[in-house]
């Protein structure tokens, strides 16, 4: 069954008993069309009638019924959609922020600029200009600084050019500015060369000299005589290793190819050895020991008598290979 808002259930059967579907009107319908019932807001408590406020109606429990399994969603709930939001101060942000921080992500290098933290002469005079009088970046000098770029940007955006279109031209004659002086840097310093002036070296140029000097003794030590500044160098080169394909008379193996046969040979183990074999068997291999000289007759007292069922090693072979 459908369910209703309690406000649209009058409309409801309204429309029923004009469709014929009801014959007869409920009970409860005359006192509702004559006492609607009031719209709920959202996440709110309705106000009921309690028997102790003089109203008369009896149908409603004075305390609600204590539901042990919804006690602590039902507070937790409407303590989270009734409470009141905490009060935070807003951020304070300055469109001049915002401009300079899309300068500084468009141009990046700027940033590595030395800057003076200094004031001294750097410090604007009140006549500088601005308002409506500021047309052109160029106004502000040759060579605009990055605080005058942002201030030009907001100062057309104050005309009633939008944000982007202002940054957008202020940052175009701040580039047409900067590659004009520094044109002029180049064709002054160039002009200045032609008339004599002595420059101190760059970064490139020290570092071409050190190339420079390192080959100059590296050729002077190979040669064995000293530099253009009179310094012997006492590094020794090596000549380097020379890597041929020539092929050493020695290292080649005598004799025709035998496709690893005859270094497989040289690894072979002797064939292991079979009883009953009198050929190639290990006795055969064993060299028989010298015979030593007659020694002198002792005394048959002093010569320990040998047991006649003991026998030697290699009679004790002979007897385990089978061999008489």
């Amino acid at each position: 069954m459908v369910r209703y808002i309690p406000t649209q259930v009058p409309a409801a059967m309204s429309r029923l008993i004009a469709s014929t579907l009801v014959a007869k009107p409920p009970t409860w319908y005359a006192p509702v069309i004559n006492n609607p019932p009031p719209a709920i807001p959202l996440r709110r408590a309705t106000r009921r009638n309690r028997p102790h406020e003089g109203k008369g109606y009896d149908d409603l429990p004075t305390d609600a019924e204590f539901d042990a399994r919804r006690e602590g969603h039902a507070s937790r709930a409407r303590a989270r959609h009734t409470r009141e939001p905490k009060q935070r101060p807003r951020d304070i942000v300055y469109a001049a922020d915002h401009v300079r921080r899309q300068f500084f992500a468009d141009f990046p290098f700027e940033a590595l600029r030395p800057h003076s933290l200094v004031e001294a002469d750097t410090v604007r005079l009140s006549t500088a200009v601005d308002g409506a009088a500021w047309t052109a970046l160029s106004q502000r000098g040759a060579y605009p600084t990055i605080e005058d770029t942002v201030e030009f940007t907001l100062n057309l955006h104050a005309k009633g050019l939008s944000l982007s279109h202002a940054y957008k031209q202020a940052t175009d004659e701040f580039i047409a500015l900067r590659a004009a002086h520094e044109m002029a840097t180049l064709a002054a310093q160039g002009e200045a060369v032609a008339y004599g002036a002595e420059f101190k070296r760059s970064e490139h140029q020290r570092t071409f000299d050190k190339e420079a000097r390192i080959l100059d003794e590296t050729a002077a030590s190979r040669a064995g005589t000293a530099t253009q500044t009179g310094h012997v160098p006492t590094l020794k080169h090596r000549k380097p290793k020379v890597w041929t394909a020539d092929v050493v008379p020695g290292s080649v193996p005598a004799g025709g190819f035998t496709g690893g046969k005859a270094y497989a040979a040289r690894w072979r183990l002797p064939p292991p050895v079979r009883a009953g074999v009198a050929a190639g068997d290990l006795l055969s291999a064993i060299q028989p020991a010298p015979v030593a000289p007659a020694a002198p007759v002792a005394d048959a007292a002093s010569t320990p008598k040998k047991d006649e069922e003991e026998m030697d090693d290699l009679e004790l072979m002979a007897a385990i290979l089978g061999k008489n």
